[in-house]
């Protein structure tokens, strides 16, 4: 049941995933994307315009920014590190696949000071055949929930269960 209510949902993104890809273009990101870190004051800024990320420290008693790092690329940025090291980037919108869909395709990735650190694909984190066949049901692998914790982003998986992916060690935890 847990499986069939993740895939309801998850299908429901899809279809507005399935209008705004066909209205906008999935190559269409808005012009500026912003994520800040939940207990600093550290943000990453994805500008289209440019195709540059960037991420910088603010100094509230200057109001001045220092650039801890860039990378010559629009990211579709989900969480960035309290230290601003690591940053986590979606790779679709709304976290689509394609139709035909492998276990090799990468569903996130993590750059850590303006180096892609790590590539998580989607047989990484729904390994079987249910979880792909399910995925495809769907058109999209996951839901991102945000965070509870510093430095860990949450998924919910069109499994019904949840990831959890510690920035800080780059590991993975599969609930």
């Amino acid at each position: 049941m847990q499986q069939r209510e993740a895939v309801l949902k998850l299908a429901a993104v899809c279809l507005g995933w399935a209008f705004a890809t066909h209205a906008c273009g999935e190559n269409a990101p808005s012009s500026m994307r912003v994520v800040c870190a939940i207990e600093a004051p550290i943000c990453a800024r994805a500008n289209a315009n440019t195709n540059v990320t960037v991420v910088s420290r603010s100094h509230a008693g200057t109001r001045s920014q220092e650039t801890l790092w860039s990378v010559p690329t629009w990211l579709r940025v989900a969480r960035v590190t309290e230290a601003g090291e690591t940053v986590l980037a979606e790779t679709s919108q709304f976290n689509a696949v394609p139709h035909r869909v492998s276990r090799d395709f990468v569903v996130l990735q993590l750059w850590t000071e303006g180096v892609l650190s790590r590539e998580i694909r989607l047989g990484d984190v729904l390994p079987t055949e249910a979880d792909l066949s399910a995925v495809r049901k769907a058109g999209a692998w996951a839901r991102h929930l945000g965070s509870e914790r510093s430095n860990i982003a949450r998924y919910l998986l069109v499994n019904g269960r949840t990831l959890l992916i510690d920035l800080t060690t780059k590991q993975l935890e599969v609930q």
